[in-house]
């Protein structure tokens, strides 16, 4: 392109450029820059929430892995099925574990919660714990049990309080057969996330095996090299190596709803946040429309000394291009900015609107309800999605200005110089 055009660009663009068209193109340039401020805030905050969410569930949760025992097995067997797991390359680690259900007890106070046993005292040695398992107290050993933040709540009991367990177990003749067990809290531990810490307790591994003798209880949790990309080819080779009556399945099987529910809300924020951006192309388009109406016989002197119709429609396509690239440019710093800011910046909105409620008699505002979203959002920015919506951006900036480029390119100087 010959740089008179670039240099007709230009001028719209810098801050001395012409008069109203080039403050109309400047505010097309800021509305693409604010729609995309939520846009990105949204794509990053909403990924770090769910990666947050779903990394708590993978390391403390569900894990990787589970092989669920469905008929009766021996503990040397499951160890020596613990074992073989444990020689494959990409599994970093192969532990028992017993779960089952009950109902915790203390004073007048009931409560069902999730009951789980590990052994090799993981809560301690295990990275994933270690990183998302807060505890105050000592981990349970004995006729201790460790409570989670939400029950020790609910039930308002501390380190060193009694708490009772009532179990129930499935005779072979039908009936029920119920199973009392008496322990001291030594340890309260919180994962950051309430769906995690509502209903759970963890006692001694050998504690949970007599509570729960049944196979069903009997599992063995895995942690593999790569949860995401390698655990397809993790689920079929444990598969291969595992007795009749075990199975063994992944997180995305275990936690399919969960993480289904997380991706459709995401989306659906991105699509409403995306619908903003588009609005603003429809901008660039606006005022690319009225540009090319009041630079008309500007346009048309142009072409009577030289300029082509093709050059005229490249120069506001040029236009459209740079007014996207700048706009998101300036869209995408704001969305990081806010994004990399958003937990200081709850912060200080819920204080504000709390102490504006206080005045009027209102009860203290929380933005994000801890029962349903982490304490704190992890954010960690991805830019192959920040890149992608730069580009996208740029693309329907330039889309926008194709029709506006082809009317000015159409412009006739001598039946335009005519009527003006």
């Amino acid at each position: 392109m010959n740089r008179a055009y670039l240099f007709y660009v230009m001028r719209f663009i810098s801050r001395s450029g012409t008069g109203r068209g080039g403050r109309r193109i400047r505010s097309a340039i800021l509305a693409v820059a604010l729609s995309l401020v939520p846009l990105v805030a949204v794509v990053e905050v909403s990924g770090g929430m769910v990666e947050g969410i779903t990394s708590r569930f993978l390391e403390i949760g569900s894990f990787h892995l589970q092989v669920i025992f469905l008929a009766d097995f021996t503990s040397s067997e499951i160890e020596h099925v613990v074992d073989r797991i444990s020689a494959f390359d990409f599994v970093e680690r192969a532990f028992r574990m017993s779960v089952g259900i009950g109902l915790a007890y203390a004073g007048n106070e009931r409560y069902g919660v999730s009951i789980r046993g590990y052994e090799d005292r993981l809560i301690e040695s295990d990275p994933g714990f270690v990183r998302y398992l807060s505890i105050e107290g000592e981990p349970p050993e004995g006729d201790a049990i460790a409570l989670s933040a939400g029950v020790s709540a609910e039930m308002g009991v501390g380190i060193g309080d009694s708490v009772g367990l009532i179990v129930a177990r499935t005779l072979p003749s039908g009936r029920f057969l119920l199973k009392q067990h008496r322990a001291v809290v030594s340890a309260v531990y919180s994962t950051g996330y309430a769906d995690l810490d509502g209903q759970s307790v963890i006692v001694p591994f050998d504690t949970a095996v007599s509570l729960f003798p049944d196979a069903g209880a009997r599992r063995i949790g895995i942690k593999i090299s790569d949860p995401f990309g390698g655990i397809d080819a993790a689920l079929s080779a444990i598969q291969t190596i595992l007795p009749i009556g075990a199975y063994v399945y992944s997180w995305r099987e275990l936690e399919r709803g969960m993480y289904a529910t997380f991706r459709t809300t995401r989306s659906l924020l991105i699509i409403v946040m995306a619908v903003i951006v588009c609005v603003a192309g429809i901008t660039i388009s606006s005022s690319l429309f009225i540009l090319v109406a009041e630079r008309e016989t500007e346009i048309a002197l142009l072409r009577s000394v030289g300029a082509t119709s093709r050059g005229m429609r490249h120069a506001f396509l040029l236009l459209g291009f740079f007014a996207g690239a700048i706009g998101a440019f300036l869209g995408v710093s704001g969305g990081l900015l806010v994004s990399l800011r958003i937990n200081e910046l709850f912060t200080v909105i819920e204080r504000v609107v709390s102490l504006l409620s206080a005045g009027i008699g209102g009860p203290q505002v929380r933005i994000l309800n801890p029962a349903y979203y982490l304490e704190r959002i992890p954010v960690e920015p991805d830019f192959g999605e920040l890149l992608v919506i730069v580009a996208a951006s740029v693309a329907l900036a330039t889309l926008s200005a194709w029709l506006p480029a082809g009317r000015a390119g159409a412009i006739v100087p001598a039946r335009s110089l005519h009527r003006h």
